[in-house]
Protein backbone atom coordinates (compact mmCIF):
# COMPACT_ATOMS: atom_id res chain seq x y z
CA UNK A 1 0.00 0.00 0.00
CA UNK A 2 1.25 3.40 -0.35
CA UNK A 3 1.98 5.71 2.37
CA UNK A 4 -1.24 7.24 3.65
CA UNK A 5 0.01 10.65 2.11
CA UNK A 6 1.17 9.53 -0.95
CA UNK A 7 -2.20 9.17 -2.90
CA UNK A 8 -3.16 6.28 -5.66
CA UNK A 9 -2.61 7.58 -8.96
CA UNK A 10 -2.87 5.39 -11.84
CA UNK A 11 -4.69 1.85 -12.51
CA UNK A 12 -4.07 -0.51 -10.34
CA UNK A 13 -5.12 -4.19 -11.61
CA UNK A 14 -3.56 -7.34 -9.96
CA UNK A 15 -5.37 -11.21 -9.69
CA UNK A 16 -6.22 -10.45 -6.02
CA UNK A 17 -7.92 -7.48 -4.47
CA UNK A 18 -6.44 -4.64 -3.29
CA UNK A 19 -7.41 -4.80 -0.19
CA UNK A 20 -7.55 -8.16 1.30
CA UNK A 21 -4.85 -9.31 -0.98
CA UNK A 22 -6.92 -12.76 -1.57
CA UNK A 23 -6.95 -13.98 -4.86
CA UNK A 24 -10.16 -13.86 -7.23
CA UNK A 25 -12.40 -16.88 -8.10
CA UNK A 26 -16.36 -18.21 -8.06
CA UNK A 27 -16.50 -16.63 -4.98
CA UNK A 28 -14.69 -13.77 -4.52
CA UNK A 29 -15.51 -11.95 -7.46
CA UNK A 30 -13.63 -8.60 -8.51
CA UNK A 31 -14.79 -5.25 -9.02
CA UNK A 32 -13.11 -2.02 -10.16
CA UNK A 33 -13.13 0.71 -7.78
CA UNK A 34 -12.70 3.94 -9.18
CA UNK A 35 -10.66 5.57 -6.17
CA UNK A 36 -12.57 8.95 -6.90
CA UNK A 37 -16.01 7.48 -7.22
CA UNK A 38 -17.33 8.29 -10.39
CA UNK A 39 -20.60 10.40 -8.73
CA UNK A 40 -17.86 12.64 -7.29
CA UNK A 41 -16.09 13.56 -10.22
CA UNK A 42 -13.58 10.18 -10.34
CA UNK A 43 -15.30 9.01 -13.91
CA UNK A 44 -11.45 9.47 -15.32
CA UNK A 45 -9.38 8.63 -12.27
CA UNK A 46 -7.47 5.45 -11.45
CA UNK A 47 -9.07 2.58 -10.37
CA UNK A 48 -8.50 -0.23 -8.30
CA UNK A 49 -9.49 -3.54 -8.19
CA UNK A 50 -11.27 -5.32 -5.13
CA UNK A 51 -13.29 -8.22 -4.42
CA UNK A 52 -16.91 -7.43 -4.45
CA UNK A 53 -16.99 -7.51 -0.36
CA UNK A 54 -14.70 -4.83 -0.05
CA UNK A 55 -16.08 -2.52 -2.82
CA UNK A 56 -19.58 -2.79 -0.56
CA UNK A 57 -17.73 -2.21 2.91
CA UNK A 58 -15.62 0.88 1.93
CA UNK A 59 -18.73 2.53 0.27
CA UNK A 60 -20.66 1.40 3.58
CA UNK A 61 -17.85 3.01 5.73
CA UNK A 62 -17.36 6.29 3.75
CA UNK A 63 -21.41 6.47 4.16
CA UNK A 64 -21.06 5.94 7.55
CA UNK A 65 -18.03 8.49 7.81
CA UNK A 66 -20.82 11.03 6.35
CA UNK A 67 -23.60 10.08 8.63
CA UNK A 68 -21.59 10.30 11.71
CA UNK A 69 -22.18 6.54 12.12
CA UNK A 70 -20.18 3.68 13.73
CA UNK A 71 -18.26 1.24 10.88
CA UNK A 72 -16.17 -0.82 13.45
CA UNK A 73 -18.52 -3.75 12.97
CA UNK A 74 -17.44 -3.56 8.78
CA UNK A 75 -13.38 -4.10 9.84
CA UNK A 76 -11.40 -7.06 9.82
CA UNK A 77 -9.08 -8.24 12.37
CA UNK A 78 -5.93 -7.63 10.14
CA UNK A 79 -4.74 -3.93 10.32
CA UNK A 80 -3.43 -3.99 7.02
CA UNK A 81 -6.35 -4.28 5.47
CA UNK A 82 -8.50 -1.99 7.82
CA UNK A 83 -5.89 0.67 6.83
CA UNK A 84 -5.88 -0.36 2.89
CA UNK A 85 -9.85 -0.21 3.44
CA UNK A 86 -9.95 2.67 5.55
CA UNK A 87 -7.86 5.06 3.22
CA UNK A 88 -10.49 4.15 0.06
CA UNK A 89 -12.91 5.09 2.46
CA UNK A 90 -11.49 8.34 3.19
CA UNK A 91 -10.97 8.98 -0.15
CA UNK A 92 -14.30 8.66 -1.07
CA UNK A 93 -15.83 10.53 1.91
CA UNK A 94 -13.64 13.69 0.99
CA UNK A 95 -14.53 13.36 -2.61
CA UNK A 96 -17.95 13.11 -1.97
CA UNK A 97 -17.46 16.73 0.79
CA UNK A 98 -15.74 18.39 -1.99
CA UNK A 99 -18.62 18.72 -4.49
CA UNK A 100 -21.36 18.50 -1.65
CA UNK A 101 -22.09 22.27 -2.40
CA UNK A 102 -21.15 22.47 -6.27
CA UNK A 103 -24.25 24.03 -7.72
CA UNK A 104 -23.45 22.33 -11.42
CA UNK A 105 -23.30 18.53 -9.53
CA UNK A 106 -26.22 16.44 -10.61
CA UNK A 107 -27.79 14.84 -8.20
CA UNK A 108 -29.77 11.39 -7.75
CA UNK A 109 -33.31 11.75 -7.18
CA UNK A 110 -35.42 8.76 -6.93
CA UNK A 111 -39.31 9.79 -8.03
CA UNK A 112 -41.84 7.69 -7.15
CA UNK A 113 -44.88 7.78 -10.08
CA UNK A 114 -47.88 7.15 -10.37
CA UNK A 115 -48.83 5.03 -13.29
CA UNK A 116 -51.12 7.95 -14.70
CA UNK A 117 -47.94 10.49 -14.05
CA UNK A 118 -45.68 7.50 -15.61
CA UNK A 119 -48.20 7.73 -18.92
CA UNK A 120 -48.04 11.16 -18.85
CA UNK A 121 -44.06 11.45 -18.86
CA UNK A 122 -44.41 8.92 -21.72
CA UNK A 123 -47.20 10.56 -24.02
CA UNK A 124 -44.54 13.91 -23.73
CA UNK A 125 -41.64 11.42 -24.89
CA UNK A 126 -43.42 11.32 -28.08
CA UNK A 127 -43.82 14.86 -28.02
CA UNK A 128 -40.38 15.71 -27.07
CA UNK A 129 -38.71 12.46 -28.93
CA UNK A 130 -34.96 14.44 -29.22
CA UNK A 131 -34.82 14.33 -24.89
CA UNK A 132 -35.06 11.97 -22.16
CA UNK A 133 -37.54 11.92 -19.73
CA UNK A 134 -34.69 13.25 -16.81
CA UNK A 135 -34.99 16.34 -19.79
CA UNK A 136 -38.71 16.28 -19.24
CA UNK A 137 -39.05 16.75 -15.79
CA UNK A 138 -36.21 19.07 -15.68
CA UNK A 139 -38.01 21.32 -18.37
CA UNK A 140 -41.72 21.60 -16.23
CA UNK A 141 -39.64 22.14 -12.99
CA UNK A 142 -38.05 25.20 -14.30
CA UNK A 143 -41.45 26.63 -16.25
CA UNK A 144 -43.61 25.91 -12.95
CA UNK A 145 -40.03 27.99 -11.25
CA UNK A 146 -40.35 31.03 -13.59
CA UNK A 147 -43.93 31.21 -12.96
CA UNK A 148 -44.12 31.30 -9.43
CA UNK A 149 -40.76 32.89 -8.87
CA UNK A 150 -39.73 35.38 -11.62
Amino acid sequence: MPDKDIPITRHIFRPHCWVCRKKFDHQRLKEDHHVIPCAYGGVDGPQVRLCSSHHTALHTIALRFYTGNPFYDLLSTDPDTNERLLYLASVAYNARLAVENDPNKKRVLVLALTGETNERLNRLKTVYHRIGRERIIDLAVHHLFNKHFR
